[in-house]
């Protein structure tokens, strides 16, 4: 097994994005996101990289209306697990004649694949539904999203204020254990445990490069420990210790929870929901909510300003957060964003996890 001796560190990603339309050109738009990359212990390897995007912000109002069978793309992040059974219930069941396709890959690979649409200026997707809330934000700030009205059911906390994106599940990042290899006692109980030398080689990462969750969760860890000051070198300094633990650095959160559960690493940080999956399948593997708090994260869905079929991607994301479909991805061991849909069974409610978090 390769073992990864690098530590994480985050640098700023520029997208400039042009406008382009009728008039003067307007003045490109600097979006700046925050994501963590590898660096190795001797130098640090910054990237600047500065994308300029041609792209056409499409009002609602001007695209057709649908009519008759539509077929709509949607890029995705969520696990096909979870993605696949729930695409062919809402083809098998809706009633409009509406065909569902999507392409999945993790959150970096939609945001580049999309990125790379935008220049050529065609974008295939309708519907995105990624982990990380920032990339959505990002849309939004550049026109490039369509405004839709979300269920009274999904409470506001999981909406953007202006109507242009919002969750369609809660996930969290947590430890995971082998249970053939770590007893429940053993097992560490908060973050900063996966720093003990007895799991020297043995901690599994998911890289950034690849997982929107995996942002989002060291970023939360950044928060935690601090950003000023003593406090953020806390923060370098605990990924440093991970690195000098001999922390391996995989790809996606689903080859992590592989890992843990064949027994190639012992412990791990990884997603809750997956964890349980992976139990329900027969492996090996227990999830751990860390004592100082699990990183909670609400998985956004939106609609692309650009759609051609509005009415269609409305209806999927309608499904997406009803009663039926939410209690559905409770099936798939998924928390649910209507906070009166009963967690999975043995797992904290979502404002449980939320108070801890």
């Amino acid at each position: 097994m390769k073992r990864a001796t690098v530590w994480l560190a985050l640098v700023a990603l520029l997208i400039t994005v042009t406008t382009v339309g009728c008039g003067p050109a307007p003045t490109p738009q600097v979006i700046k996101e925050t994501v963590p990359v590898e660096v190795t212990k001797e130098v640090v390897v910054e990237t600047t990289r500065e994308v300029v995007v041609t792209a056409t912000p499409v009002s609602p109002t001007a695209v057709p209306e649908q009519t008759g069978p539509a077929t709509i793309m949607l890029y995705t992040s969520v696990p096909e697990g979870v993605v696949v059974p729930l695409v062919e219930k809402f083809n098998a069941e809706n009633s409009s004649d509406i065909t569902v396709e999507y392409y999945r890959a993790g959150s970096n690979s939609i945001i580049s694949k999309i990125t790379t649409e935008l220049i050529v200026g065609r974008v295939q997707a309708d519907v995105i539904w990624v982990a990380d809330p920032a990339y959505p934000m990002s849309l939004k700030k550049m026109g490039l999203l369509m405004p839709y009205e979300t269920p009274a059911s999904i409470p506001d906390q999981f909406k953007d204020p202006d109507g242009y994106f919002c969750a369609g599940r809660v996930i969290n990042m947590g430890l995971a254990y082998n249970t053939n290899l770590v007893s429940a006692e053993e097992a560490p109980k908060d973050w900063e445990d996966l720093l003990d030398p007895k799991w020297k080689g043995n901690v599994g990462l998911g890289s950034p490069l690849f997982s929107g969750t995996a942002i989002d969760a060291y970023q939360a860890l950044r928060d935690k420990f601090g950003t000023e000051g003593e406090q953020s070198s806390k923060y370098a300094v605990y990924f440093k210790k991970l690195a000098d633990n001999g922390a391996v650095v995989v790809s996606g959160q689903e080859d992590v929870i592989r890992k843990i559960a064949s027994g190639d690493l012992k412990v791990g940080m990884a997603v809750d929901f997956m964890v349980r999956q992976q139990i329900d399948a027969g492996g090996p593997i227990a999830f751990v909510y860390p004592e100082s708090g699990a990183v909670a994260i609400a998985s956004p869905l939106a609609i692309l300003a650009s759609t051609d079929e509005p009415e269609a991607a409305q209806e999927f994301i309608d499904f997406c957060l009803s009663q039926a479909g939410q209690e559905f991805l409770v099936q798939l061991r998924v928390l649910s964003v209507n906070l009166d849909i009963a967690p999975p069974e043995g797992v904290p409610t979502v404002p449980e996890i939320l108070a801890n978090a």
